[in-house]
This record gives C-alpha cells, sequence and structure tokens, in this order.
C-alpha cells in the first residue's frame, strides 16, 4: 500500500463524518407548506363578506424535491460507502503489518494523527528516527502496490 492511500486515513474519517451530517439534513428537511387568502362569507344572514387564510402542501412541487431528495441521499450514501471500504482497507493493512515498533508508528501517525515530534517522544528517540523506520518500510518493494 502507498504511503499517500495511508495518509487519507483521518480525511477519509472526517469525510464519513461530514457526509453522515449532510445526509441527516436531506433526512430532515421539511414539507413546504403554502397559504393563500380566499374571499369567504358568514354562514348566517347578513351574510358578511370576509377574508380567510387556508394553506397546504404544493403536491407537484413537493414530489419534485423529493425525488431530488432521494438522488442526493443515495449519492451521499454511495460516497460515504465508499469513503468506508476504503478506510477500513487502510485500517487492516496498518494491522496485518508484522512489526510492533511500524505498527505503532503508524497508529500514532495515520490514525491518531500526531506529529512527528510527538511520535518521536513516545517512542523515545529523534523525530527523524521514527519517520525514517516508516519511511524505510513503506518504500520497500514487497509494500508498494
Amino acid at each position: 500500500m502507498k504511503r499517500e492511500d495511508i495518509e487519507q486515513l483521518n480525511n477519509l474519517r472526517k469525510e464519513i463524518s461530514e457526509l453522515e451530517t449532510a445526509i441527516e439534513r436531506i433526512r430532515q428537511q421539511s414539507v413546504e407548506s403554502v397559504t393563500d387568502k380566499v374571499k369567504s362569507s358568514g354562514n348566517e344572514f347578513p351574510y358578511i363578506d370576509g377574508f380567510k387564510k387556508i394553506s397546504g402542501i404544493n403536491l407537484a412541487a413537493e414530489s419534485r424535491k423529493k425525488k431530488v431528495l432521494i438522488k442526493k441521499e443515495q449519492l451521499l450514501r454511495d460516497r460515504k460507502e465508499k469513503a468506508e471500504r476504503a478506510e477500513l482497507k487502510i485500517t487492516e493493512y496498518i494491522n496485518s503489518v508484522p512489526d510492533s515498533r511500524i505498527r505503532r508508528i503508524m497508529q500514532f501517525r495515520f490514525i491518531e494523527g500526531f506529529t512527528w515530534e510527538k511520535i518521536g517522544g513516545i517512542m523515545n528517540c529523534d523525530r527523524t528516527t521514527a519517520e525514517k523506520i516508516l519511511n524505510r518500510y513503506l518504500n520497500k518493494d514487497n509494500n508498494i502496490e
């Protein structure tokens, strides 16, 4: 797996969260009601003229709107599923690394999003040492797809 693929993990997780929010927003969009004022008269003599406010739903507009919202929601769900598959693939790759030290560096860098300085402190080495260890592992011929 390439480094560029692994480095997408944090962004994939953020994208999934944002897509979940967008899908929920679409689901919560309410039905638009329309109102109008009509002329009316009293039920009993002297039948005084007046106006009444009526409200309802524009069914034709709501039907078109619903079709658009369903399509948008489906597109967002498809994109979310694609991001979740990519996230799972990267996580499985990190979990499959046989060397515990490299797996920990990957965990800190790509999953936790730590800086190289913080990783170096945790691993009791210089920031560049941790970075070099990971780069050496990722640059091996058998790790590049």
